[in-house]
């Protein structure tokens, strides 16, 4: 993972990163991701450290045990529009 370096960050990159409070500020330095989006688009803003990030693998397990239920109901109905070949 690449160290934060404060000297590189872009005007839209240094804009957002001076607005944070410092705690923030803090996680960041220590190599937090975060990712600015726009709530009317979707798009990314702008982004701190989130090259080559991959989540904890505790976090992929949570997110897949909250979204197999749904899931599965999902296509519980939908197998009977499975057609056989």
């Amino acid at each position: 993972m690449h160290s934060f370096d404060e000297t590189k960050l872009s005007d839209i990159q240094r804009e957002y990163f001076e607005s944070m409070p410092e705690g923030k500020k803090d996680l960041i330095r220590k190599g937090a991701p975060v990712a600015f989006l726009s709530l009317e688009t979707g798009e990314e803003i702008c982004s701190f450290n989130t090259d080559n990030y991959e989540p904890p693998e505790g976090a992929l397990e949570m997110l897949a045990r909250v979204l197999l239920p749904d899931i599965m109901e999902y296509f519980k109905d939908k197998k009977d529009d499975v057609v056989e070949q």
